[in-house]
C-alpha cells in the first residue's frame, strides 16, 4: 500500500525546517492571515565560542528563546515530540502509523547510512509518505547539501540511519517531531505587522526574546537592517555563512507575498501594492544574482571563491548594501500604505 500526504511547493527553504513547515502550513485555510502577521523580522547571531555555529541568520520566529521547537509556537499546527532515545518501537511501524493518522514526521537519522550521502552526521529528514510493498519512504531534504527537494529512501536506509544515531547531539536532533494541520482561527494582526516591521527598520527586538535567554546569552545578536551590516562584516573577514544570504532571499519573497495578500484582502491600496511588488521583485532579482554568481558558480569552481578574492567581497558587499537600502524603502512604503484593521 502506498500512502503519501499532500505537500505544496514551499515559499521559503533556506533551511529544511523552514521548507518542511511551508510545505504543509501553506495548505491551511488561514495560512494567508498567518503569513501576513508573522515573519516581519530577521535576526543575526554571532557566537564567539562557536557552540552551534560561528554566525548565522534566521527568521525571527525560527529560533526559540531556549530549546523549544518552533512548530510548537504556531497555532495552526498540532505538534508533538518524542525523545528518540525513549522511542522503543520499530521505527518503520511508527512512521507508517503516524502517516496513516495524517501526521508529517521530522526524523533524526545518521546520514552515513543513506545512499549517495558521504556525511557521517545526524540530520533531520522530513517524512511524508511510504510504500510498504516497494519498501520505500518518501522524504524531503537537502540531499548532500543540494537543493531542497523530495527523495526516496529505502526501509533499510531509514532503519539503519535511525538505529545508528549518534549521542550527545544538538538539542533539536534529540527528538522525533510529528505534526499536522489543525482547525484554528487566525486573524490578520495589523498592529503586530506595523510594530514588527518598524522594529526591523530600527534594528531592535521589541519582545526582548533573547535578552535573558540561557541558550543565546553568550551570542552577539543583531536585528533587522543591522543583519545586513553584520553579514557583510563577516563575509569580508571570510567567516560569514553563505546560507544567511538565502535567508534574505526568502524574506523578500515573503514580503512580496504579504503585499499581494494585503491588497487582495483590502488592507493595502492596490496602487501602493503594485509599487511595492515591483520594487521587491527587483530586489529579489538582485539577491538571486548574488546567489547564482557567487554561490552556485563557486560550488562548481571552488578556486574562484569570492571570499578569497577582495574584488569579489567588494561586489557582494555592494549588492547586499543595495538590497538593504531597497528593503528599507519597500517596508516604509508598506507601513505607509497599511490600512487599520
Amino acid at each position: 500500500m502506498r500512502v503519501e500526504l499532500k505537500l505544496v511547493n514551499p515559499l521559503a527553504t533556506y533551511q529544511s525546517i523552514i521548507g518542511d513547515l511551508f510545505s504543509v502550513i501553506s495548505m491551511h485555510t488561514n495560512y494567508k492571515n498567518w503569513l501576513c502577521s508573522n515573519i516581519n523580522q530577521l535576526v543575526y547571531f554571532r557566537d564567539p565560542e562557536n557552540r552551534e555555529f560561528s554566525s548565522m541568520g534566521f527568521f525571527y520566529e525560527h529560533q526559540s528563546q531556549e530549546y523549544q521547537y518552533m512548530y510548537f509556537d504556531i497555532p495552526l499546527l498540532e505538534t508533538n515530540k518524542i525523545n528518540y532515545a525513549s522511542l522503543n518501537v520499530n521505527i518503520l511501524e511508527f512512521i507508517m502509523s503516524k502517516i496513516n493518522d495524517e501526521y508529517y514526521i521530522r526524523l533524526p537519522i545518521n546520514m552515513c547510512n543513506v545512499k549517495e550521502s558521504d556525511s557521517d552526521r545526524m540530520h533531520m529528514v522530513f517524512v511524508h509518505g511510504y510504500d510498504d510493498e516497494r519498501k520505500e519512504v518518501y522524504i524531503s531534504n537537502f540531499h548532500n547539501g543540494k537543493k531542497y527537494a523530495r527523495h526516496i529512501y529505502s526501509f533499510g536506509e531509514i532503519e539503519k540511519g535511525f538505529r545508528n544515531r549518534k549521542d550527545n547531539v544538538e538539542e533539536y536532533l534529540s527528538d522525533v517531531i510529528f505534526f499536522k494541520l489543525k482547525k484554528s482561527k487566525y486573524p490578520i494582526w495589523i498592529d503586530k505587522i506595523i510594530n514588527e516591521l518598524s522594529a526591523f527598520l530600527a534594528s531592535c527586538d521589541i519582545y526582548q526574546k533573547y535578552k535573558y535567554s540561557i541558550r543565546w546569552n553568550k551570542c552577539q545578536i543583531y536585528y533587522g537592517e543591522q543583519y545586513f551590516d553584520e553579514l557583510i562584516y563577516d563575509l569580508k573577514l571570510g567567516c560569514g555563512d553563505l546560507r544567511a544570504i538565502y535567508v534574505i532571499y526568502d524574506f523578500m519573497k515573503i514580503i512580496k507575498k504579504k503585499a499581494e495578500i494585503l491588497v487582495e484582502l483590502n488592507y493595502l491600496a492596490e496602487k501602493s501594492g503594485e509599487i511595492i511588488i515591483e520594487e521587491i521583485t527587483g530586489l529579489i532579482d538582485e539577491i538571486w544574482l548574488i546567489i547564482l554568481k557567487y554561490i552556485y558558480f563557486v560550488s562548481k569552481n571552488p578556486e574562484s571563491h569570492f571570499m578569497c578574492n577582495e574584488e569579489g567581497k567588494k561586489i557582494v558587499s555592494y549588492h547586499l548594501l543595495k538590497v538593504k537600502q531597497g528593503i528599507h524603502q519597500v517596508i516604509e512604503l508598506l507601513l505607509d500604505g497599511l490600512k487599520p484593521a
